[in-house]
């Protein structure tokens, strides 16, 4: 039996809001990410984008790598929630801060925070996300690259993580001084396993912040965990510093003795 003009229309029809569906659906279907359980006032939570504590209304979304291929949209998930999305992410800057903008307009003082916190949630696995701190007008710039989340799992599709770094991690990439002002976030997928993940992948963002709070030990990853214990176990025990005893604090996000 021959197919009619009009039958073929509507199936190229049919297939083409098919998968547009497909996809809509998919976005409305993410899970809301979890509650940090942090208290914003008393825990000093400076907001950029979240859905528990704020929104800024200043950001910019921009990208100065060649070949730059991530489109960046608000959409709503299945709680209603309005989240970031990068579609076909390779590398983004989020963007809270400039000279020629105005209100709120307000730089981010690394003096005031100790810790990063953004949650993410991805359509494949990749291997690593590399998160830098920018400071203004081309000052320093400090890097830190992230393969697991705070509870020690791969950045695995289908679900979200929560990605939580002391201060302290990030180290110097380029620029001059100490990093004292941050205006931008900017990430970047590192495809080490040449799984062309980069420039392929879906990711949502939410509850992107700094915490001023001393951070305590059920709030920092397995990784960071391990890092100090090493740090204990390498010490030598002495009768000095047995009398004196060992004192543990946080301070900037780090555990020190």
């Amino acid at each position: 039996m021959r197919t009619s003009f009009f039958s073929k229309l509507f199936i190229i029809w049919y297939l083409l809001t098919g998968i547009t569906g497909i996809q809509n659906v998919w976005a409305e279907t993410i899970p809301a990410a979890n509650d940090p359980g942090f208290e914003r006032i008393d825990d000093g939570i400076k907001f950029i984008y979240s859905n528990y504590y704020g929104k800024r209304t200043d950001l910019q979304f921009v990208s100065w790598e060649p070949n730059h291929t991530t489109v960046q949209s608000i959409e709503k998930n299945g709680n209603d929630q309005d989240i970031i999305k990068f579609s076909t992410f390779d590398n983004q800057f989020i963007a809270f801060y400039s000279e020629e903008t105005s209100g709120p307009n307000i730089k981010i003082e690394t003096s005031s925070i100790n810790c990063i916190n953004i949650d993410i949630y991805l359509s494949e696995k990749i291997d690593e996300l590399n998160i830098k701190l920018h400071a203004p007008s081309s000052k320093p710039v400090y890097g830190y690259t992230v393969s697991m989340d705070n509870v020690g799992s791969e950045l695995l599709p289908d679900s979200w993580h929560t990605l939580r770094i002391p201060l302290s991690e990030f180290e110097y990439v380029t620029g001059t001084n100490q990093l004292e002002q941050i205006n931008s976030i900017e990430l970047t997928v590192v495809d080490k396993s040449d799984s062309s993940a980069k420039g392929q992948v879906t990711v949502y963002l939410d509850n992107i912040f700094s915490i001023k709070k001393r951070i305590l030990l059920r709030h920092l990853s397995k990784l960071h965990l391990f890092q100090y214990v090493k740090v204990l176990m390498s010490k030598t025990f002495t009768a000095q510093n047995m009398e004196q005893g060992l004192v543990w604090n946080i301070n900037n996000g780090v555990l020190r003795l």
